[in-house]
Formats: structure tokens, sequence, C-alpha cells
């Protein structure tokens, strides 16, 4: 490698660049343009999520998980509905962006330290937002199946609760 010639076209580049005013723009100008627009601009964070909660249960363990959708700061609460059919015309009226979907016997199952399922429906019209979305959900529900596990231990063992 002939550090004279690479020397060379540096310098012949660099002249290049600096008479030529469009490629000083697309080189120099541009590049910290587009990273203090996408920067400040493009917010990949989701909050205020309008979320329904169809409540099969209706014990104080759903209420309970109801709660915790309502405290959350990425989710706007926007009530209790009573069918499925509610579900989907509030999600394809845009009203509602998810609904959580408590099954009967909710309560019983996590008192006796059984598995239970919640059903998660998301508005998947713009994937990467419902991906968002899921994760937030699963969160909420994760902290409140550790909270519910903490529960359970503690009244087996006869300890209280932190």
């Amino acid at each position: 490698m002939n550090f004279q010639r690479v020397a060379a076209l540096a310098i012949k580049e660099t002249r290049e660049i600096t008479r030529d005013r469009l490629l000083f723009t697309l080189a120099f100008v541009l590049p910290p343009l587009m990273m203090i627009v996408i920067g400040f601009g493009v917010h990949t964070d989701v909050r205020s999520i309008p979320i329904v909660v169809l409540d099969f249960d209706r014990t104080q363990s759903s209420r309970e998980l109801a709660s915790k959708f309502k405290q959350s700061q990425y989710f706007d609460f926007l009530g209790h509905v009573d069918r499925e059919s509610q579900i989907h015309r509030m999600i394809t009226d845009n009203t509602a962006r998810a609904a959580i979907v408590i099954p009967p016997r909710f309560h019983e199952r996590l008192r006796s330290g059984r598995p239970v399922s919640v059903q998660t429906i998301i508005d998947g019209a713009i994937p990467a937002r419902a991906e968002t979305v899921g994760g937030y959900v699963s969160s909420v529900i994760a902290s409140f199946g550790g909270q519910k596990v903490v529960e359970h231990l503690s009244l087996i063992s006869g300890m209280n609760s932190v």
C-alpha cells in the first residue's frame, strides 16, 4: 500500500467535495440533520393506549388485575364491556386498541395455585405498535402474577406478605 497514492486520492476527494455544493450538503449537512430529526421526532414509545376489559369472573382477583391496567402509565382504561362483540366493534371503530378477557373461575384457579390464561386482543393494524402493546400487556400481567405468587406462597407458609 502506497501512502503517497492514498494521500493524493484523499486530497483529490476533499477538493471535489468542497467544490460541489450538493455533494458537500449530502456528505456533511444531511447526516447530522437526519440524526436530529430522527432522534427527536421519532418515538417508539406508545402511551395512553385505549384498553377495555371483559371480566367473566367478576371477583376480587379479576378486579385487581383490571386495576393494574388502570394504574399503568401506558394504558387509558376505557372501562368494562359485557360481550366479546363489543370488543371487536370497539377495535374496528378505533375506540380501543387492546382488550383483556379474564376467564371464568380466574380467582378459583389463582387461589389453588394452578396456572390461568388471560386472553389479550390487540389491534394489529400497525405491527410495530401491536408488538409494543403486547409487551406492555405482558409486563402488567407478569407484575400481577408475581404479586399473586408471593401472596400464595406466604399463605401456604403462614408468613405475612410484604
